[in-house]
């Protein structure tokens, strides 16, 4: 009896271990339906919107297919495939990513439109759209995307004036194309004529406003990587009085407008120092416009007088006596300040010729090291 009673007592201690395994497993279960679930919901739009994209690529797909088998068999009883239709495909293909399908449409267009000897309706919807297409590729070359644009703005012109949609894709397209060559100059042509449309096509002024304004911006931003600081600056500033006219923040056109200057500073200051003038010994002293040296009967004096000057962000490590010459050997924090440095001994002592200049990192920082001649 003891043993008996002992296994029904062991058996009924397993019951609540397996009833606890059963649960655990049935949440596991649970919580794996609803994330399915989850899933499921927040795919379906994706789903739904790739199947039905893949339908109409099939359906365009057969249109063409069943053209080229039942061409002569039964022409009547196939739907004949139009311009627009292909287009529409190649269109399809391009926002799918799928470029090899997109340009064998794209390229049996433009070989269709090659046939006529003067614009049509046809080229003037194929052709911008094509130079889109190519432009993100390297299918053609970058002169060939270039001229497609250009025809694109011709045949626009023959057929809709000056006032057509297309314009904008056109003007933005090129835009887009001559900046990716680094081409800026070029671009900012573009960006002008671009803010030449917005004004004649946008009546309203709100309207107008959210087209013109970030174009303007962009003009300056094309002109700035042009070399073109006081015309960018220009522009930024008309950009600036008409967002304060509408209340809008400024912070961001004043940024712009302060980078303008310091690329001119830059850019100035790059010229002093690669371009010194010299004065050919050949030219009488009498008549040289260049400052008289303080005094110039000792090296000691030269360097005397030198060191006499601001040092500003200079750091002069030695001075070496050479036959006919001294050199100042330093560094400095930026080639900004080097230059006025130079001009200063310059004005003050006399002409300074820059042996080298280079960049160097000391004490865990760029700093530009260099070189300057003085006669004795």
């Amino acid at each position: 009896m003891k043993n008996q009673f002992k296994k029904n007592f062991n058996k009924s201690k397993g019951y609540p271990q397996v009833v606890e395994r059963i649960d655990r497993s049935l949440n596991w279960r649970v919580i794996l339906l609803a994330a399915s679930l989850v899933a499921v919901i927040f795919l379906l739009p994706i789903l739904y919107e790739f199947i039905s994209n893949q339908i109409e690529l099939a359906r365009q797909a057969e249109i063409l297919q069943a053209s080229k088998d039942k061409k002569h068999d039964n022409p009547e009883s196939v739907q004949p495939v139009t311009f627009k239709d292909i287009l529409h495909t190649a269109l399809l293909y391009d926002q799918q990513g799928n470029r090899r399908q997109a340009e064998i449409l794209f390229h049996e267009l433009m070989r269709q439109a090659a046939r006529n000897t003067s614009y049509n309706e046809q080229m003037v919807a194929l052709f911008p759209r094509a130079a889109d297409f190519y432009s993100k590729g390297n299918e053609i070359p970058a002169k060939e995307v270039e001229n497609l644009y250009l025809d694109a703005l011709d045949a626009i012109k023959r057929f809709h004036g000056n006032d057509y949609y297309d314009y904008e894709n056109v003007y933005r397209g090129l835009e887009k194309h001559y900046i990716s060559q680094g081409r800026h100059k070029k671009a900012a042509t573009q960006t002008k004529y671009l803010l030449e449309f917005y004004r004649r096509y946008y009546k309203d002024k709100n309207t107008q406003y959210a087209f013109v304004q970030p174009t303007t911006i962009r003009l300056g931003h094309n002109l700035l990587a042009a070399g073109q600081n006081i015309e960018a600056r220009n522009v930024y500033k008309l950009a600036l009085a008409r967002a304060k006219t509408r209340g809008k923040s400024v912070s961001v056109i004043e940024k712009f407008i302060k980078k303008t200057y310091q690329q001119q500073q830059e850019q100035e200051h790059t010229s002093s120092i690669v371009e010194i003038p010299q004065v050919p010994a050949s030219i009488d002293a009498r008549n040289s416009t260049a400052p008289a040296p303080l005094s110039t009967s000792t090296g000691k004096d030269i360097i005397s007088a030198i060191k006499a000057l601001s040092q500003e962000g200079v750091y002069i490590e030695q001075f070496q006596e050479k036959d006919d010459r001294i050199n100042i050997i330093g560094y400095a924090d930026d080639n900004k300040s080097i230059a006025k440095y130079m001009r200063l001994i310059h004005k003050e002592v006399g002409e300074p010729t820059l042996n080298f200049l280079k960049q160097e990192e000391r004490e865990q920082k760029k700093v530009s090291a260099f070189s300057i001649a003085m006669k004795k």
